[in-house]
């Protein structure tokens, strides 16, 4: 069990934490358009440990659920998303949010085509979508840090390598789920 999982209350559900995913995403969004960058970060983060959070509180619980199945990566993809197209142009330009977004449309339609097409009963996140969405989480994350806290270049040219791996994992993610 996730270390300190057992503290959150009972009457708190997986969804509920998905559903607070959706509810943080546009004031982060918000956050970031108008550059309040500590405060845009903070909201970040905590929206990014709730995708954590649902799915071990779904195991451990033995709470999950059909909506969660499908939403919680919905949540996930607005949330990383749509904070790609505000910050990744103003650094890298288009075709590096473009490879995201692409990587993620294929990561939904392999997924729609294994369970619905090759009858497959379920669907679940798999260990290469995880490190996708560690790796763009972690690379966001360091970029709006650095708005707050200049970096030198060297880490600018990690986070987008970092960014291109996201790419490569969202694909092997896509290819183990049935593409």
């Amino acid at each position: 069990m996730l270390l300190g999982l057992d503290l959150l209350p009972r009457w708190l559900f997986p969804n509920h934490l998905t559903i607070l995913r959706f509810a943080m995403t546009p004031f982060v969004l918000y956050l970031i358009y108008y550059q309040f960058w500590t405060a845009g970060l903070v909201l970040f983060i905590a929206a990014v440990l709730t995708d954590s959070l649902d799915g071990a509180l779904a195991r451990s619980r033995d709470q999950i659920t059909e909506w969660g199945k499908i939403y919680d990566p919905v949540a996930d993809k607005l949330l990383i998303g749509l904070t790609a197209i505000l910050i990744l142009p103003r650094l890298f330009g288009f075709f590096l949010v473009f490879l995201i977004l692409i990587s993620e449309i294929i990561i939904i339609i392999s997924a729609y085509r294994a369970k619905y097409h090759k009858k497959q009963q379920d669907i679940q996140a798999n260990n290469w979508g995880k490190a996708k969405m560690f790796t763009q989480s972690l690379a966001l994350t360091v970029l709006i840090v650095s708005w707050i806290i200049p970096f030198p270049d060297t880490v600018l040219l990690g986070v987008e390598a970092a960014l291109y791996c996201s790419v490569g994992l969202a694909l092997m993610s896509a290819a183990y789920t049935g593409l």
